[in-house]
């Protein structure tokens, strides 16, 4: 009878099927409280993640140029996720194509990646079946790592997040592939290659963030053609060839699927040009108000001082005759 079982309660059978639990939350407790809804505070996620392999814990954190130089730099999570999060999702709001292509084209790599992610999974659970059904006398345990690599979740975008769960999924992969490197050495090349292969997916998809440009170009620019539009398309010419065609298509990202036109930015831009001048107005009014009463109560002060001097200049007057 064959034991499939973990040193730590998560076991090997438990990583062949194809749970996609990632991590449980717990309610926690706050120190103060309030009854005024007003007065509520801000929900704020504290997630944390336990990687246990050196390969999920490089996609994660990517590469520094401080320490590779510029040409050795490779976008981690946290600046990918900044990079979608501050440039580009802005930016494909204000209707540049450009970055609806760059949008557009993470999301359908992202599903790719997927799809890869499960067929390693499939074919690994297979050869460690097939070897269980030959070998019934062997145990097999799930590799542990006392010292995993912790890291805080703080992610801005869906991108980001849709990125780290399928890296939470590849690592169990990983883990498997490990576990039958042990099992049959001479299959670890092939292993190896495809391995590579979704990592260098995952890495495609970070960099491809970082080769998007932008030169505050919104959908006004493209509705007139102008040259600050030309110069977008120039600029991402390489990496976005197809931002043209964006113009005249329908496709848009799966998780920001509007984007504003021409006309909204222009009816959005007149309407604070007008709460602007009504604001001045308005303000320019109450200084003209303050002023009119300080005027006022000066008269008044000034007045009073006239009438308190009057009787004492008829006393001196007497006392004189």
């Amino acid at each position: 009878m064959t034991n499939i079982e973990s040193q730590k309660g998560t076991s090997i059978a438990k990583m062949l099927s194809s749970s996609s639990d990632l991590f449980g939350l717990e309610k926690s407790k706050s120190n103060t409280s309030t009854r005024s809804k007003d007065q509520i505070g801000v929900l704020r996620a504290n997630v944390e993640v336990n990687l246990l392999t050196i390969e999920a814990a490089r996609i994660f954190d990517g590469k520094s140029s401080a320490k590779n130089g510029p040409s050795g730099f490779i976008p981690g999570l946290h600046p990918f996720d900044a990079r979608v999060n501050n440039v580009i999702v802005p930016a494909h709001k204000l209707g540049c194509p450009v970055a609806r292509t760059a949008l557009i084209k993470i999301e359908n790599m992202t599903n790719t990646l997927d799809e890869n992610i499960k067929h390693s999974h499939e074919s690994i659970s297979a050869k460690i079946k097939e070897y269980i059904a030959q070998n019934p006398q062997v145990n097999i345990n799930q590799p542990t790592n006392d010292t995993p690599l912790t890291r805080t979740i703080s992610f801005s975008t869906p991108h980001t997040r849709e990125l780290f769960g399928l890296l939470i999924k590849f690592e169990k992969v990983i883990i498997l592939q490990k576990t039958y490197f042990y099992l049959m050495p001479k299959e670890r090349q092939e292993i190896m290659e495809e391995q590579r292969s979704v990592t260098k997916l995952f890495r495609s998809i970070m960099h491809l963030s970082m080769q998007y440009k932008t030169n505050q170009s919104t959908a006004i620019d493209y509705s007139e053609g102008n040259s600050k539009a030309s110069d977008m398309f120039v600029m991402n010419e390489k990496y976005f060839s197809e931002a043209k065609d964006m113009l005249q298509s329908s496709a848009t990202s799966i998780f920001f699927p509007k984007f504003k036109t021409s006309e909204e930015i222009i009816a959005e831009r007149d309407k604070r040009y007008d709460e602007s001048i009504n604001e001045s107005n308005e303000k320019e009014k109450e200084s003209l108000a303050e002023r009119s009463q300080l005027i006022a109560k000066s008269e008044a002060e000034n007045s009073e001082d006239k009438v308190d001097n009057e009787p004492q200049n008829v006393s001196e007057e007497l006392s004189v005759q």
